[in-house]
């Protein structure tokens, strides 16, 4: 009796590996065979089963399979189970679908420090600018693992002309699954205007129904911080924008009005943000890139054209957005400036296209423009800066 009841056990555990194995098979061709949200709840069910039968069943596929698609997915597996195929994941950056970016940091998580490396190696590689989108997605991935490096560098418009890098950046971040919560955690203290600002912009173009009310309000409060803040124009306006993107209210600003020695920007009388623009020094390297690409806009590269009584410009200020139709209409509206200074039979704004006062004005000539801005450096206590000419 006791060596048939050992027989039945031998065999009853002989059915059930075997029929684990099954299990293993059917579930890790399901796998391998679809990404996406898929991927997560495949895992889930691999993990359900021996270890020993899950690893080995995924890494025999991972090595005999030469479906690329296949492989991903079983490198995201892999990961999971203390087998990072890192070099491999970064390899295939180019091709993740929006809705597998998600599994892809997931999977160079579970190798952070070596993940990082290959990130950043490839990063350096990707100097034509035929791969500048590759480097936003680089940077990006890096991000989620808690590394700025590579978006600090893309973010990055000093002595760079051509914003087209930092373009990309912004433009690729809403396409990832991010952790913007840990996002918030590693781009907190930075010091870079750029990259803050650069953020904020990133983030402020995820809609707002992708982000937890958690991390909304946490990153309600980080952009507050810098709006109120820093005293730098991009990080200011850029903050103000994700703000506005995600329907919250400005924080109040002390002294908004005052024009400060440690800040670039100011609130004018009538609500708008002054940026300000710093003269070029008089000794600046016409080498620098930028500085040859700003003369050759003027049309005076290389001895072209020649400038009569050329002059520097001092330090000024601009707006950070257009004139909107309700500052318009305030002095449109004021009594106390002559009428003669205002334009004559203004036809008003188009209510259809500009539906509210923050809209920008419309049907606006050069000269009523002119009229406006004389209008508020009155306002300001400024002397007007336009004269008139005859009639004009």
């Amino acid at each position: 009796m006791l060596l048939i009841g050992l027989g039945i056990q031998t065999w009853v555990s002989a059915e059930r590996w075997k029929n684990q194995k099954e299990q293993t098979r059917v579930a890790a061709e399901s796998l391998q065979n679809n990404l996406g949200p898929s991927i997560p709840v495949n895992i889930k069910e691999l993990r359900k089963l021996p270890k020993e039968l899950a690893l080995a069943d995924l890494t025999m596929r991972f090595e005999s399979t030469t479906n690329p698609r296949h492989k991903l997915a079983l490198s995201y597996a892999l990961a999971d189970y203390g087998r990072a195929e890192t070099e491999y994941v970064v390899s295939r950056i180019d091709d993740i679908a929006d809705t597998d970016t998600g599994n892809f940091i997931d999977a160079l998580k579970f190798d952070r420090d070596n993940a990082t490396a290959e990130l950043t190696n490839e990063a350096t590689r990707c100097t034509d600018k035929t791969l500048w989108r590759r480097k936003a997605k680089l940077a990006i991935a890096s991000l989620a693992l808690g590394n700025s490096e590579i978006a600090n560098d893309m973010c990055t418009y000093e002595d760079r002309p051509d914003p087209e890098q930092r373009t990309l950046f912004i433009d690729e971040f809403p396409r990832w699954e991010l952790d913007i919560g840990e996002l918030a955690s590693t781009v907190r203290a930075t010091e870079s205007s750029a990259l803050r600002s650069g953020i904020c912009l990133g983030v402020g173009s995820i809609p707002s129904e992708r982000v937890s009310e958690a991390n909304q309000e946490l990153w309600k409060t980080l952009a507050s911080e810098w709006f109120v803040e820093k005293g730098d124009t991009s990080t200011h306006s850029a903050a103000s924008w994700l703000l506005r993107q995600w329907k919250f209210d400005l924080p109040y600003i002390p002294k908004q009005n005052e024009i400060m020695s440690q800040r670039d920007w100011f609130v004018n009388s009538v609500g708008s943000t002054m940026l300000r623009i710093r003269p070029v020094p008089s000794d600046v390297n016409l080498a620098n890139p930028i500085e040859k690409d700003r003369q050759q806009l003027k049309g005076l590269a290389n001895g072209a054209l020649e400038m009569e009584n050329p002059k520097t410009l001092d330090e000024y200020w601009v707006a950070d957005c257009e004139v909107t139709r309700g500052q318009f209409k305030q002095f449109i509206a004021d009594e106390k400036f002559p009428a003669t200074e205002k334009p004559i039979n203004w036809p008003g704004i188009d209510v259809e296209i500009r539906p509210t006062a923050a809209h920008p004005a419309q049907r606006v000539s050069w000269y009523d423009a002119v009229m406006y801005c004389n209008w508020l450096s009155l306002k300001e206590g400024r002397s007007p800066c336009y004269r008139r000419s005859g009639t004009k």
